[in-house]
């Protein structure tokens, strides 16, 4: 943990130090380094820690559900969980400039990947995506 002696700045917490007071004393460690600081630091900061210590081949169950916990997913946006089968959603249509209008669709739940060709058939209010 840096700190500068100035009254006025703030305490930075980086991934190493993260990482350090999770090897010392597992999730203890890391929320008195986190009530230290005085704020916690950002979801990255915390996923370097835990790819870091990942790819040490340490145990970091418990430091990967702290992390969801701290910062769960909004539901919105990118952070938005991936579709279901049977479940119904509503896109919003998109254009960019002259285009045509276009919707983007998540295509987990059907196993492809990019590269991979997908058939698509179009019939009166209907679009059907096939793998």
């Amino acid at each position: 943990m840096t700190k500068n002696t100035n009254k006025n700045s703030n305490i930075r917490i980086t991934s190493k130090d993260l990482e350090i007071a999770f090897l010392i004393g597992q999730l203890d460690g890391v929320n008195d380094l986190v009530k230290q600081a005085g704020k916690v630091p950002g979801k990255k900061v915390f996923n370097q820690a835990l790819t870091s210590l990942d790819s040490k081949g340490l145990e970091t169950a418990q430091l990967a559900e702290f992390i969801t916990d701290l910062f769960p997913s909004s539901g919105k946006g990118r952070g938005k969980q991936q579709p279901v089968a049977g479940e119904v959603r509503g896109y919003s249509v998109q254009r960019v400039k002259n285009s045509a209008p276009f919707i983007r669709l998540p295509l987990s739940i059907l196993n492809v990947k990019q590269g991979d060709t997908v058939e698509v058939t179009f019939n009166d209010g209907n679009i059907i995506v096939n793998a």
